[in-house]
C-alpha cells in the first residue's frame, strides 16, 4: 500500500487513521508512505542547507519527513500499544518515505506542449528555472523533472514487493512439499508393516484355523455385544461433555481478555484564549459609555480533557474474536475427535480381546478392524459464521459521546458473541452425540471381522501367489525411501 501524503502538511491525524484502518485489513504486509507535491518544498532551507543542489535537497526533504513520520508512529504506539508491531517497518526499514510531484511528471509527459500547459504548470515551471537554472535548462529539464516526479523509484518498489511476493509463493509451495513429503513418508511405514502383518498371518494361518474362527465368531460376538454398545455411548459422552468444557473455558478466557481491551483514552490539553476585560476606573467607565472602549485584552490558559477512540484496532479484534473462536473450535472438535478414536479403540480393543481366545481372531487383526471401522465413522462439521455489523465498521477516531457508545456497542456485540458460540458449541457437542449413536458399532465391527476373515481364507487359497504379490509390494515400499 502507498499511502501518499504532501510533503508540506505531511502525516495528519486523517493519514494515521487511513493507515490504521489498511493496516487491520488481512494479507498487507507492505507499506510506503509517499510525500506528494515535493516541488512545493524546493525553496526553503533544504535549498540553502545544499547549496542549491537538486539531489542534495531532495535527500533532505526525505530524510526530515522520514524523522517526522518515525515521530508520529512512535508517539502512536506509545499512546496505543494494542497497535503492536504494525508500523514497525515504518520505524525500521529503509527507503520506506519516497518523494512525488504528480505536477512535475504532467511537465515531463507534455514537455513539448508548453504551448497549452495551464496556469498551475506554468507556474511551478517558472519557479523551478528561476531558483534552479542549472537544472531545468533545455537539455537536462526532462531529466529533472523525471526526478522530481520519482515515478520510476516508486514503481520500482511496487516490482520489489512483487518479487518478494513470488519468493513467498514459492516458500510456501516448500512447506507444502515437505508435508506431503512427511505424510508420505508416514504413510509408506504404516503400509510396511501392515503387509508385514498380512505375510505373517498367511503364512502361519491354513484354512481349517480360518473355518473355526468364522464359526466361533458370531457366537463370541453375541457375548460381546452388550460391552460393545456401553463402552462405545460411554466413549461418546465423555468426549462430548470435555468439547463442551473445554470450548466453554476457551471462549470465556478469550472474551474477558478482549473485553478489557475495549476502550479509548482520555487526552489531557493546554489551551489558551484572548478574552476582553473591562478596565477599572471611571476613565474606563466613560470610554465603555462613549465609544465602546475601556477593555484590555488578557489571555486565559486552561486545561481540557477529552475521552478519544481509534475505532480500528476495537474493530479489527471484534472481528478477529469470532474468526479466531470459530477457527480454533473447529481445531478441538478435529483434536477431540482424534482423542475419542483413541479411547474408543482402545476400549473395544479390551472388550473384544475378553472375549475373544487367541486361536479365534489375533490382536493385530481386532486393533485393524477396530481402527478401521472408528475411522470410517464420519463426524459432523463445526461451522459458525457471525459478521461485524456495519454500525461497528472501522470509523477512524471517535470522541467523547460518540466514542462511548462505539465502545458500549462492542461490548454488547461481544457478549452476545460470548453467549452465541457457547449455545452453537453445545449444540454441536449434542448433535454430534446423536449422529455418533446412531452407528451401530457392534453390526459394523462383526461385518468388517467376517470381511477380514474372507479375504485371509481366499489368501491362503493362493498363498504362494500372495505371498508373492507381498514381496513386490514390500520391495516396491523400500525402493519408495530413495524417492522421498
Amino acid at each position: 500500500v502507498l499511502v501518499v501524503s504532501p510533503a508540506g502538511q505531511f502525516i495528519t491525524e486523517q493519514d494515521v487513521e487511513l493507515m490504521d484502518r489498511i493496516t487491520s485489513k488481512e494479507g498487507i504486509r507492505e507499506l510506503y508512505v509517499v510525500a506528494a507535491q515535493v516541488d512545493s518544498q524546493l525553496f526553503g532551507s533544504a535549498k540553502t542547507q545544499n547549496d542549491g543542489q537538486l539531489d542534495g535537497v531532495l535527500d533532505s526533504i526525505v530524510e526530515q519527513l522520514g524523522g517526522q513520520l518515525k515521530k508520529v508512529i512512535a508517539k502512536l504506539q506509545d499512546d496505543n500499544p494494542e497497535v503492536g508491531d504494525t508500523y514497525d517497518q515504518l520505524l525500521e526499514g529503509e527507503g520506506r518515505v519516497l518523494h512525488s510531484s504528480g505536477l512535475c511528471a504532467s511537465l515531463r509527459q507534455r514537455f513539448t506542449e508548453r504551448d497549452e500547459w495551464d496556469e498551475g504548470m506554468a507556474h511551478v515551471w517558472g519557479n523551478l528555472q528561476a531558483n534552479y537554472p542549472d537544472y531545468f535548462a533545455a537539455e537536462n529539464a526532462e531529466i529533472n523533472l523525471g526526478k522530481l516526479a520519482n515515478l520510476s523509484a516508486i514503481q520500482e518498489k511496487v516490482e520489489q514487493v512483487r518479487a518478494r511476493k513470488e519468493e513467498i509463493l514459492r516458500g510456501r509451495i516448500g512447506d507444502y512439499e515437505q508435508d506431503k513429503r512427511r505424510s508420505l513418508q508416514k504413510l509408506r511405514t504404516g503400509l510396511l508393516r501392515f503387509v508385514e502383518q498380512r505375510q505373517n498371518e498367511i503364512e502361519h494361518t491354513d484354512l481349517e484355523t480360518i473355518k473355526q474362527r468364522r464359526k466361533a465368531l458370531k457366537k463370541a460376538f453375541s457375548n460381546a455385544t452388550e460391552d460393545v454398545k456401553l463402552d462405545y455411548e460411554e466413549s461418546i459422552e465423555d468426549v462430548v461433555r470435555k468439547l463442551k468444557a473445554n470450548a466453554r473455558g476457551e471462549i470465556d478466557k478469550e472474551a474477558d481478555r478482549l473485553s478489557g481491551q475495549l476502550e479509548g483514552e482520555t487526552k489531557t490539553e493546554s489551551k489558551s484564549e484572548t478574552i476582553k476585560v473591562e478596565k477599572k476606573g471611571i476613565g474606563a467607565k466613560l470610554a465603555r459609555w462613549l465609544w465602546g472602549g475601556g477593555y484590555e485584552e488578557k489571555t486565559r490558559t486552561y486545561k481540557t480533557t477529552t475521552f478519544t477512540l481509534r475505532t480500528g484496532p476495537v474493530s479489527s479484534r471484534l472481528a478477529r474474536f469470532s474468526g479466531k473462536l470459530t477457527g480454533n473450535l473447529g481445531s478441538w472438535v478435529k483434536d477431540a475427535e482424534k482423542e475419542w478414536q483413541k479411547d474408543i479403540i482402545k476400549r473395544e480393543t479390551k472388550v473384544l480381546a475378553e472375549h475373544f481366545d487367541d486361536d479365534q481372531l489375533d490382536a493385530a487383526m481386532i486393533r485393524r478392524v477396530i481402527r478401521g471401522v472408528v475411522n470410517s465413522i464420519s463426524v459432523p462439521e463445526f461451522k459458525y459464521e457471525k459478521s461485524l455489523p456495519k454500525t461497528l465498521r472501522a470509523r477512524g477516531v471517535l470522541k467523547e459521546g460518540k466514542a462511548e457508545d462505539f465502545i458500549s456497542e462492542a461490548s454488547s456485540h461481544l457478549e452476545s458473541l460470548r453467549t452465541e458460540l457457547g449455545k452453537e458449541v453445545s449444540k454441536y457437542a449434542d448433535e454430534l452425540a446423536k449422529e455418533m449413536k446412531k452407528v451401530r458399532l457392534d453390526e459394523r465391527l462383526l461385518k468388517q471381522f467376517q470381511t477380514e476373515l474372507a479375504s485371509l481364507e481366499k489368501s491362503i487359497e493362493n498363498k504362494e501367489m500372495e505371498i508373492e504379490r507381498i514381496r513386490a509390494i514390500k520391495g516396491e515400499l523400500t525402493n519408495m525411501e530413495e524417492i522421498l
